[in-house]
């Protein structure tokens, strides 16, 4: 009896190896994958080409008003998230700034503006976000201004990562501030344009290769199953 307690004692450590080894790998495997997303953001109105447009320009000049967009980040100083995995980041991707004359009349807007998302990380990628601009800035209010987007979200996939963009919007539309008029001077108001961003890990198009910690968890299941498969083998003998 001692000889056979003795060998199911041996067989029993040997399988909670086996186990301990198989729960290793799926934790590993498990585990949230954290990575950096890094880029920039520029937007441009259709009818200059450029990221600002004027509207309502009448005789000298005061009658008018400026719409022009700033992007966050560059080239050489994007914005960097990190830890994307497990949580659903909100953060800002520019600000429009409408700047109005002293003697802004109401004005009717109609153009396309496209906003262009430049990523550098975790892989290089370009998407745009489509907007057509409509309605009127009027000083008599309310401002009836919108950009609407027919689909909000930028999607950039590059090597195992897919990151989505997604304007943070009601009915998908954004509207510009209404006027804003100090005395004689010509005033400036701003509007955040905020966004959400996710990222999905995709499966991998190629085998993936083991890390060193998982070969070693491997091997030592491997050994302990071979060696209770002996040990069995010779007690049957």
């Amino acid at each position: 009896m001692g000889i056979l307690s003795k060998a199911s004692s041996v067989r029993f450590a040997m399988l909670c190896v086996a186990v301990t080894t198989v729960l290793g790998l799926m934790t590993q495997n498990a585990e949230a994958d954290t990575i950096t997303v890094e880029f920039y953001i520029d937007g441009i109105f259709t009818s200059t080409g450029t990221n600002a447009i004027t509207l309502g320009t009448v005789g000298d000049g005061s009658k008018q008003v400026d719409v022009t967009f700033a992007g966050v980040g560059s080239f050489a100083s994007p914005i960097s998230i990190q830890n994307i995995d497990a949580n659903t980041i909100a953060t800002q991707l520019g600000t429009f700034e409408v700047g109005y004359g002293k003697k802004a009349p109401e004005v009717t807007t109609s153009d396309t503006f496209t906003l262009a998302i430049h990523q550098s990380l975790p892989g290089l990628g370009t998407d745009t976000i489509v907007g057509s601009l409509s309605g009127t800035i009027s000083l008599a209010g309310p401002t009836t201004a919108v950009i609407t987007f027919a689909d909000p979200t930028g999607r950039i996939t590059t090597t195992g990562y897919t990151v989505s963009y997604t304007l943070d919007l009601v009915s998908n539309q954004f509207t510009l501030p209404d006027p804003v008029v100090t005395g004689s001077n010509h005033s400036t108001v701003t509007a955040d344009l905020e966004s959400l961003i996710t990222h999905m890990h995709e499966v991998p198009t190629t085998t993936p290769v083991p890390e060193p910690g998982s070969l070693i968890l491997l091997g030592t299941g491997l050994i302990a199953l071979v060696a209770g498969g002996r040990m069995a083998a010779r007690r049957r003998r």
